[in-house]
C-alpha cells in the first residue's frame, strides 16, 4: 500500500504538528500511535536490527556473520578428515 498525495500531505502535517509538542511523553505517545496506524494499514513495514549469536558444531571453521547479520557461507569450511 502507498500514500496518495492527499494522504501524504496529511501525514506530513500530522508529523510536523507532533514534532513541536513540548511534552516529550505526549510527543512520543502520539508518534507511536501514528506509526502503529501506518503499520496496521501496511503502509510502513519496520525493519528490525537483532543481535544474533551463532554457534557451529565442533570442527566447523570460519563461521561468522556479515555486518548486515547474514551468515557468510563462503567462508565456512570443514578440515579434511584425519586418517
Amino acid at each position: 500500500m502507498f500514500l496518495d498525495a492527499p494522504a501524504f500531505s496529511h501525514l506530513q502535517a500530522t508529523l510536523d504538528a507532533l514534532q513541536i509538542q513540548p511534552n516529550e511523553k505526549d510527543r512520543r505517545a502520539a508518534l507511536h500511535r501514528v506509526f502503529a496506524d501506518l503499520m496496521d494499514d501496511a503502509t510502513l513495514t519496520p525493519l528490525f536490527n537483532y543481535h544474533y549469536r551463532i554457534s557451529a558444531p565442533p570442527g566447523v571453521n570460519g563461521v561468522r556473520l556479515t555486518p548486515r547479520g547474514w551468515f557468510e557461507f563462503s567462508e565456512a569450511w570443514l578440515p579434511p578428515p584425519s586418517q
